[in-house]
């Protein structure tokens, strides 16, 4: 009897065990930061040149997906880096694990350096983004490939009111990096504090909007390493000579130059402050135990 009884026992702790495991979210409900990124010319780019377009596209995938198992590999225990590819789409959202006040912080310093990673060697091969970073809820769903939420519909509303080439904070993100300046400055975490200001740029309300926009937005992502300003302008004059202006975009390419020209790099004294933080060589943040 005892033995039936053993028997039986089992049988019902590998059901609820099989029921536990059936109850595990196959939708992920997370916090943070979503980029979204659209190609300009997506329909002049693959008209005539359909084959060298993928190729360049392909090119593009591969450098986001390095820069995700890069960031996975030193902070994949506090974040999780996902991305989407959706025809000239790219998403990518950054939430936390663990340690979520600590870890916000840094995580649109992450975003910041996965754009600054291929942003301007997609413009060598002819592909030009423009973008927006929102702040908030999202749903993520890695068996269908899918994101979905107030953050994603907030990037999505943004992305395209801009005239140029680039990446805007839109108005949640641009709350959530307030608050987080408020926070760093609190607890006097200079070194976090000096890489912000390489990575995200105070435009001062003067970010280029298209018609019946609010002009609201101060904040865009540094896509260019600060040090190489004088090479990304030469690089731009090269590949925008190259190319065919047509009235109706000839704006987008002169605001993105300008947005390169008119960033002031910090003072010799925070770049010596700056290379003394507490920052991996590779850029990314150490880990916050």
């Amino acid at each position: 009897m005892n033995s039936k009884s053993n028997i039986i026992g089992e049988m019902i702790s590998k059901q609820n065990k099989k029921k536990n495991e059936t109850k595990q979210p196959l939708i992920e409900k997370k916090k943070g930061y979503v980029l979204m990124l659209d190609i300009l010319g997506f329909k002049e780019n693959t008209e005539d040149k359909y084959e060298l377009f993928l190729a360049s596209w392909q090119s593009v995938k591969n450098m986001v997906e390095e820069a995700k198992q890069n960031y996975e590999k030193d902070l994949g225990h506090i974040y999780d880096i996902n991305r989407l590819f959706m025809s000239d789409t790219i998403i990518i959202c950054i939430s936390c694990k663990k340690h979520k006040k600590k870890g916000l912080l840094y995580a649109l310093l992450i975003i910041s350096q996965i754009v600054q990673g291929f942003f301007i060697n997609c413009m060598g091969y002819g592909i030009f983004f423009r973008g927006a970073v929102s702040f908030g809820d999202f749903i993520f769903s890695k068996k269908d490939n899918m994101v979905m939420g107030k953050a994603l519909y907030e990037a999505a509303d943004w992305y395209e009111a801009v005239d140029w080439m680039g990446v805007l904070l839109s108005p949640s993100a641009e709350y959530a990096y307030e608050l987080s300046i408020k926070k760093i400055k609190k607890d006097n975490l200079v070194y976090l504090a000096k890489h912000l200001e390489h990575s995200i740029v105070d435009c001062n309300k003067k970010i280029p909007f298209k018609d019946g926009y609010p002009q609201i937005c101060s904040y865009a992502i540094n896509w260019f390493y600060p040090k190489t300003k004088e090479y990304t302008l030469d690089k731009l004059y090269k590949v925008f000579s190259d190319i065919r202006h047509s009235p109706v975009f000839a704006s987008k390419y002169k605001n993105c130059i300008e947005f390169v020209i008119n960033y002031k790099e910090p003072n010799k004294e925070e770049e010596k402050q700056s290379n003394e933080a507490n920052i991996k060589p590779n850029g990314s943040p150490q880990r916050i135990e």
